[in-house]
């Protein structure tokens, strides 16, 4: 007897993603139940999200004004990093532009 189990398979992983998706909220949660240093939620949030999203490394740009600046990365940047290279005028990221002023669709 043989049987299709792909089905099973593919709301196994559904439901694994969710779970970690939830485990991420969850531990987001907590940091700002014991924190609210900015840094602190920036940079544990970001590390989450690139975990769960699988990716190598992310990213948090703050907007103020017309002028980016760099919450948080992963890997951390170290905080000998040169400031200058932590900021970038909203004009040079067109697509954050867009995205700042509501009007990115992809």
């Amino acid at each position: 007897m043989v049987y299709d189990i792909t089905e099973r398979k593919r709301a196994e992983k559904a439901l694994k993603q969710q779970s970690e998706r939830l485990a991420a909220l969850l531990e987001t949660s907590q940091t700002l139940s014991t924190t609210l240093d900015m840094t602190t939620v920036l940079q544990g949030t970001i590390d989450r999200a690139t975990r769960l999203l699988e990716m190598d490394t992310g990213a948090f740009y703050l907007l103020k004004g017309d002028e980016l600046f760099l919450g948080a990365t992963t890997p951390p940047i170290p905080p000998t990093f040169p400031d200058v290279f932590r900021r970038a005028p909203l004009a040079d990221q067109p697509h954050i532009r867009k995205a700042a002023q509501g009007r990115y669709n992809g």
